[in-house]
């Protein structure tokens, strides 16, 4: 059995009776009608484009492209798909999130630790002050997102990951932390509300990282714990694209 660009399958009637029925593109094959059945409409490879036409509320009169309700992926099925015969989606935009899904969860992986007592405190300064003392270290920097979760109708805050790392590499560490507790957000009852990291130097001031990191969505207060008894949250009057540029300029002086 071969299979084409378009969906054309070429086999003997014996074979096709063997073969499962997710072929082309992982849609359904139908052997009777030789079309694929894709949810909302059917897929004519014959044709290289949907056997009905799609709802009209779908057309874009700027685009010459978008006024054919019956074209199959944007007239690219080489890099484009269309699972449910409603959109197409750019096989490179599926690859991209999956690799933007599995990156944070192996760099988890490989550079944090579990905290295996998970402890809920009252204040985010109160946390702040607990994680200084447990996690500082003078050799290398750490860093936990901080959590909030709903007991009993009270909000508490926790961390449950600290990542280890470097001066160098604490934006890293964060966006592991960051994407990691934002996936597990879909689908539990909590939500990310702050970032807290240590300076190994002992130095208070935020660096041009820090202050980036402090305008992240999601991020209502960032802690720097210059030493054991020492926790301070931070702030910036940077816009996100002045403390973005700032730190891109410094990505030099790193490499």
């Amino acid at each position: 059995m071969r299979i084409d660009t378009t969906g054309k399958l070429s086999y003997s009637n014996i074979v096709a009776t063997f073969y499962p029925p997710f072929r082309y593109r992982s849609y359904y094959f139908d052997i009777e009608s030789g079309m694929y059945y894709c949810h909302t409409r059917y897929y004519v490879p014959e044709w290289c484009r949907w056997l009905n036409a799609d709802h009209p509320s779908f057309l874009q009169p700027d685009s010459l492209q978008e006024m054919n309700l019956f074209v199959y992926c944007g007239n690219n099925p080489i890099t484009n798909i269309d699972p449910i015969g409603c959109f197409s989606l750019s096989i490179l935009v599926v690859i991209g999130f999956v690799i933007g899904i599995l990156v944070p969860e192996i760099g988890t992986a490989v550079y944090s630790q579990k905290n295996s007592n998970v402890i809920y405190y009252d204040s985010p300064d109160q946390l702040a002050q607990d994680w200084a003392q447990s996690y500082y270290n003078t050799s290398y920097e750490r860093c936990s997102i901080i959590m909030t979760k709903v007991i009993d109708g009270k909000t508490k805050y926790y961390f449950e990951r600290v990542y280890d790392g470097t001066s160098d590499s604490v934006a890293f560490q964060f966006y592991f932390g960051y994407m990691h507790q934002q996936m597990k957000s879909l689908i539990y009852n909590e939500e990310i509300y702050g970032f807290i990291h240590s300076h190994a130097s002992g130095i208070t001031y935020p660096s041009e990282a820090d202050e980036f990191l402090k305008l992240i969505p999601g991020i209502n207060v960032s802690y720097i714990a210059s030493s054991p008894v020492n926790a301070q949250p931070y702030q910036t009057n940077k816009t996100f694209w002045q403390a973005l540029w700032d730190m891109i300029k410094k990505i030099p002086a790193y490499l």
